[in-house]
């Protein structure tokens, strides 16, 4: 059950939770120093019934400190109270419902009503609730004091991944309420990324007068068509790689090789690399199952994977099992594909970021990382201190717990040892009192190995106080170990979500252990290598590491790879079906069709189904076209839809490159194409003129890659932002049939087959041969098809494919 904190505990006029005592465990400078105003910062609507709010956050001491201001109606509404969002933009961030104030004191009009107003400052710091009743043209007054229960010395928080409307171009948040946010939420080393932006914050900072909370540092989030990835340290006046780079071993080599003047090697970061249409692992074609890519565009060249981005922590659950609640665009898991390159020896490194285009959606700082420096105080920290502590693996990505996690005495990024195959895993844990933790789980090698349900005490000074957690594993081979941090109740309503409830979790980054004393260590993989020279079943083996056997066994052609095959298509653990249906497809050989065929009718969901399908088609590849219709059947379009790279390989299709375009018209808010009934108002006369966004358009012919990718932005690459073009071609199919057909649009789309539409998509995202699969219903002779393409600011254009042979396309009726 999900429960917001005013559930938690009854709202009243006292605090929600206890003003707790004594100092803090690291000294706070002083607040910016500000002239308390006289006047209330007029925030609210001028014309609407207000009152005003004298406010205070302050520290153990009763000093002001920066902080954010969480306001909520009765029975959880959260409402949008605040429209002026640039007063007083020194000391303010505002947007809908929350106040971040710098100088952590002063008044604002707020809307006459009853609210629960929460003082906070992130995850290291209490919370303060108190039930405020605004009346017109009266004064209340709200002194929210807050301490830092969590203790972290020895590390700072950091934010890698943000953006600002100023550069970005999109989101709302502009530099000086960037800053405001970051140091509202506590976050004390912040890296700039916006899109293909060098963004430094630095002058915003002296400006502001920040610069003893929180360290900056210029970066980029090089958004390019193979995917997203976040580039620092950088230098602001430095030329930006190229944004339609497609090649990642160029793209990165060019980034390792630009200079700083801290004199350190880029860390290369990838952002959400399973978020569908600016997935790198997707665009490079990296296996989910096996960890592996034979692109020719992708590099194994990067340091860090967010398995945490934006508040709700995408990427952190399998997309392809979802729970109960929404995993957005995603595909697949992060997680378990980090999993899956741990196990291959990599080194990559887990981060969580927020992904902040705004200051009220996606919150500043949640998640984050804690990165282990010398010195924790931000004015002194050298982003040399990060960079090194990341690519050693010293830290950790969190919405909420704090933790330290030790194997054999020995911390993240370390290799610990043992003689008996024992180790001690020990786990301590922290959070304030408004973020509750239920679980941690235990991993070796990929598998969950031990799950420890935890709940907390309550010290005599109202301080949680979690359980040590100190468990006996058993290792048989050298491992590596990481633990997950989990809870249940919702951070609501201090970072609510639209799309899902936002949890308390965390993920340390790993501590392998070297079990046979050689000294070093050996991967799953090789350990899987060796093995499969002997082994000849799968018993006592976990999922990962009977999966890693399997694949080795198909990989390196062993004589019992057909028997270790044969039993893994019929064990009831999922990850080893799957790793067992790619080594089918690997081996190709006829005796395994049966069972196959078997696991196809089986087939709980669309991933396990496609995956059945490609090991099927090399024994039966003429039948797959068929078997994409039952896909549909069984599960819809709209979740194959997320498997495009999965389809590709059962279904070859020629694009449709016989059109007529014409554009642009006006797009001046995201969804103007979808607001209309019908297809375009414009006849097929292609010497007609129609009135567009700058001046008359036509149909003409378009310019065609060789993919088949039909390129809209050529029609005008200066005026192609914000911007509706539309496609048409001509199908003729001899007797009226229904057919597959494959379309893939940049930004959103629509289909229509004369009046009738068949498709609409209104999101943002690049455009690939078969992002949508689905079915034509064609008349018999000619059908007009038109696809509408409404595009935001970049590329546009669209792929267009129908899977049968016997269907015709012409640019105009004959």
């Amino acid at each position: 059950m999900m429960t917001s904190i005013p559930l938690l505990l009854s709202l009243a006029t006292a605090p929600l939770f206890p003003c707790l005592p004594g100092m803090s465990a690291v000294q706070e400078p002083a607040a910016p120093a500000a002239a308390r105003p006289e006047e209330p910062a007029p925030i609210t609507d001028a014309e609407e019934p207000h009152g005003v709010l004298r406010y205070a956050i302050t520290d153990h001491l009763g000093n002001p400190i920066p902080g954010r201001l969480t306001f909520v109606r009765e029975a959880g509404v959260i409402p949008d109270i605040f429209p002026n969002t640039k007063v007083r933009p020194h000391d303010l961030a505002v947007r809908r419902n929350v106040v971040y104030t710098l100088s952590g004191s002063g008044a604002i009009t707020v809307p006459v009503g009853t609210y629960s107003v929460y003082a906070t400052r992130g995850i290291e710091w209490s919370l303060h609730a108190e039930q405020i009743e605004i009346v017109e043209g009266a004064e209340a007054t709200f002194t929210g004091a807050l301490t830092r229960p969590v203790s972290t010395p020895g590390w700072i928080s950091g934010d890698f991944h943000l953006h600002t409307l100023t550069y970005s171009g999109h989101g709302d948040s502009d530099l000086e309420e960037r800053l405001i946010s970051l140091v509202g939420e506590g976050v004390e080393f912040a890296v700039a990324t916006d899109h293909n932006h060098n963004t430094d914050y630095e002058p915003t900072v002296e400006a502001l007068g920040v610069n003893d909370r929180v360290q900056t540092i210029t970066g980029n989030e090089v958004s390019v068509p193979i995917g997203h990835l976040n580039a620092f340290p950088l230098e602001p006046d430095r030329p930006v790689p190229d944004p339609q780079a497609r090649d990642a071993k160029a793209l990165f080599r060019f980034i390792r090789e630009e200079p700083n003047r801290f004199g350190i090697v880029p860390v290369i970061q990838l952002n959400h690399p399973r978020w569908g249409g600016i997935d790198y692992f997707t665009q490079a074609e990296l296996d989910p199952i096996t960890g592996e890519s034979n692109s020719r565009i992708y590099s194994s060249d990067f340091d860090t994977i967010e398995i945490f981005n934006s508040n709700p922590g995408w990427g952190y659950f399998d997309a392809d099992l979802p729970p109960d609640f929404s995993v957005g665009a995603g595909i697949h898991s992060v997680l378990q594909d980090w999993f899956n390159l741990l196990n291959r020896g990599f080194r990559y490194v887990a981060v969580g970021n927020s992904d902040s285009h705004c200051v009220h959606h996606n919150f500043a700082g949640y998640p984050r990382n804690f990165v282990q420096v010398p010195i924790d105080q931000p004015a002194k920290v050298q982003p040399a201190m990060v960079a090194e502590s990341l690519r050693a693996g010293r830290c950790y990505t969190t919405l909420g717990p704090v933790l330290e996690f030790r194997v054999n005495g020995q911390p993240m990024g370390s290799l610990a040892e043992t003689t008996t195959g024992r180790v001690i895993v020990d786990v301590r844990l922290q959070s304030p009192t408004w973020i509750l933790i239920n679980r941690v789980k235990i991993v070796v090698n990929g598998d969950v190995v031990k799950t420890v349900e935890v709940e907390p005490g309550v010290s005599a000074d109202g301080r949680f106080r979690w359980p040590r957690i100190k468990e006996v594993i058993t290792l048989t081979h050298d491992s590596w170990i990481v633990v997950l941090v989990e809870g249940d109740e919702s951070l609501d309503p201090i970072v609510n979500g639209a799309d899902r409830p936002i949890l308390p979790m965390a993920v340390s980054n790993p501590i392998r252990v070297d079990t046979d004393g050689d000294g070093k260590w050996t991967s799953t993989l090789d350990w899987a290598r060796r093995e499969s020279e002997t082994r000849v079943n799968l018993s006592r083996l976990s999922p990962s590491e009977a999966a890693f056997l399997i694949l080795a066994s198909a990989e390196l052609g062993r004589p019992m790879a057909t028997q270790l095959v044969l039993a893994g298509l019929t064990t009831n653990d999922r990850r080893v079906r799957l790793a067992s249906l790619r080594a089918a497809e690997i081996l190709a050989f006829p005796v395994f069709g049966p069972t196959i065929k078997v696991l196809w009718k089986d087939a709980e969901d669309p991933f396990l189904a496609l995956t059945t399908m490609r090991a099927l088609a090399v024994c039966d590849p003429d039948e797959a076209p068929q078997r994409v219709i039952e896909l549909l059947d069984r599960f819809g379009k709209s979740a194959i839809r997320r498997y495009p790279s999965e389809l590709s390989r059962l279904l070859p299709v020629e694009a449709v490159r016989t059109w007529k375009v014409i554009g642009y018209f006006p797009n001046p808010a995201q969804g103007t194409l979808f607001e209309k009934d019908g297809p375009p108002p414009v006849a097929d006369d292609d010497r007609a003129e129609y009135e567009g966004k700058d001046g008359p358009v036509r149909w003409i012919d378009p310019v065609i890659s060789e993919s088949g990718y039909v390129d809209l932005a050529a029609l005008d690459p200066e005026h192609c932002d914000n911007s509706i073009a539309y496609a048409r071609t001509w199908l003729h199919t001899d007797e009226a049939k229904t057919v597959l057909y494959a379309l893939g649009t940049d930004d959103g789309g629509r289909l229509w087959v004369g009046s009738e539409e068949v498709f609409r998509d209104p999101t943002r995202h690049g455009a690939s041969p078969l992002q949508q699969v689905g079915r034509l219903k064609l008349a018999a002779g000619w059908n007009r098809v038109v696809i509408g393409v409404e595009n935001g600011g970049g590329a546009t254009g669209l792929y267009f494919s129908v899977l049968d042979s016997a269907v015709r396309s012409a640019a105009e009726r004959p």
